[in-house]
């Protein structure tokens, strides 16, 4: 098993999500950032989609109860495993008593605890995934004790990845046309691409908030389904993008849309840091 000393910012189980019932208002939720939740996954052995510890910025204290293999993944952290620094990216065996602690925050935000263990925290329609009034709890805290069976070690147990470099990749978020992007005035849509935006400090696992003062607006529109990575524009003028705990439905112009692939970088940018929306048309 293993105890939570510590929750950091803000920790949860968090696996590829739970589909089919967004109908009834119920949020996808799962990974922030999938592709690093699935390379510590694939680093320990276990399946695409497993659950995992999600970790935002700093402050995760963990104490193993066990033997483990881990792959601590995603943001770029300096970790230490009972005081000695750990490498990211590969696979790292901890003894019982041993106990990990992130400390500091290089660039991004969210890390992935792969664990080669199956995690048995309560599955609610189909999924681990934490979220408010869904699960018992939203998040982890301290004193939670997290139960695991082990599974057999795998053959890649020495395995390690190399990454492209981390800040390389989050300078430029490629988006689409939403459905209402037409209601954008036609400045804005020519010269989307030249506006820096960054992350509004408010923003969180239901929706980002994209920091850059636009036109105000009335447009409007019928209640219309709504889902990660659309970007919606609200009559003050800020452009917000649902993320993986977001509502359903949503009333304001669907304007952009980011893919994906594209989430999983938009996710990593750290508030206030600056980036570009390219436009592929």
């Amino acid at each position: 098993m293993i105890e939570v000393i510590n929750p950091g910012i803000y920790s949860s189980i968090q696996d590829n999500g739970r589909f089919g019932f967004r109908h009834l208002g119920v949020p996808v939720s799962g990974f922030m950032d999938a592709f690093s939740a699935e390379l510590a996954n694939k680093l320990v052995g276990k399946e695409s989609g497993s659950a995992l510890i999600e970790a935002a910025f700093t402050g995760l204290h963990l104490k193993f109860h066990q033997d483990y293999q881990l792959a601590l993944c995603g943001a770029q952290v300096e970790a230490y495993l009972n005081g000695n620094k750990l490498s990211i990216n590969q696979m790292i065996a901890v003894s019982e008593g041993d106990e990990l602690v992130i400390t500091k925050i290089e660039e991004g935000v969210w890390s992935y605890l792969g664990i080669q263990a199956r995690v048995l925290t309560e599955q609610v329609l189909g999924s681990q995934s934490q979220y408010s009034s869904i699960t018992k709890t939203a998040k982890l805290k301290a004193g939670d004790v997290i139960q695991t069976e082990l599974l057999p070690l795998s053959s890649s147990s020495n395995s390690r990845l190399r990454i492209t470099n981390f800040s390389d990749t989050l300078n430029r978020i490629e988006v689409q046309a939403g459905p209402e992007f037409k209601s954008l005035p036609k400045g804005l849509q020519a010269n989307l691409s030249k506006i820096e935006f960054s992350i509004d400090h408010q923003s969180n696992r239901m929706a980002y908030i994209l920091e850059h003062p636009l036109w105000p607006h009335d447009h409007t529109i019928v209640t219309a389904p709504i889902i990660p990575g659309m970007i919606q524009w609200t009559p003050e003028g800020r452009f917000i993008c649902l993320m993986r705990d977001g509502q359903s439905t949503g009333g304001y112009p669907r304007v952009l849309y980011i893919p994906k692939e594209e989430l999983n970088k938009l996710c990593q940018i750290q508030p206030g840091k600056h980036f570009r929306l390219a436009l592929n048309l």
